[in-house]
C-alpha cells in the first residue's frame, strides 16, 4: 500500500497515511488526488485553503519509480512538502 507524508513547518504540520493505489496509476493528478481524500489539508493549487492562502508548485515535481515529490509556496511565502511513496519501504515504515 502506498503512503502518503504531508509536511508543512510553517504550522508544525507532519502527517503520513497509508493511501489506496489510484486507479489511473499513470495520471500524476490521480495520485494528487487520492492523497487529498485520505490528508484534506494538503493544499489545491489555485485555490484558497481555510485561511484564504493561495497555494502553487514551487517548482516541478519530481517523479520517479518510488516516489513523488512536490513543494507548495503559498502567497505569503510559506513552503509545504508533500511525498507520495510508491513503495511502503521508501519512507521506512
Amino acid at each position: 500500500m502506498p503512503q502518503v507524508q504531508f509536511s508543512y513547518p510553517a504550522k508544525g504540520i507532519q502527517i503520513t497515511k497509508g493511501m489506496p493505489t489510484p486507479k489511473k496509476m499513470a495520471q500524476l493528478e490521480a495520485w494528487y488526488k487520492e492523497a487529498r481524500k485520505v490528508i484534506p489539508s494538503i493544499p489545491e493549487i489555485g485555490l484558497p485553503d481555510k485561511d484564504g492562502r493561495l497555494w502553487k508548485e514551487y517548482d516541478v515535481p519530481h517523479v520517479g519509480a518510488d516516489y513523488i515529490r512536490r513543494t507548495y509556496v503559498n502567497n505569503i511565502g510559506e513552503r509545504s512538502y508533500l511525498v507520495i511513496a510508491r513503495k511502503i519501504s521508501f519512507l521506512g515504515r
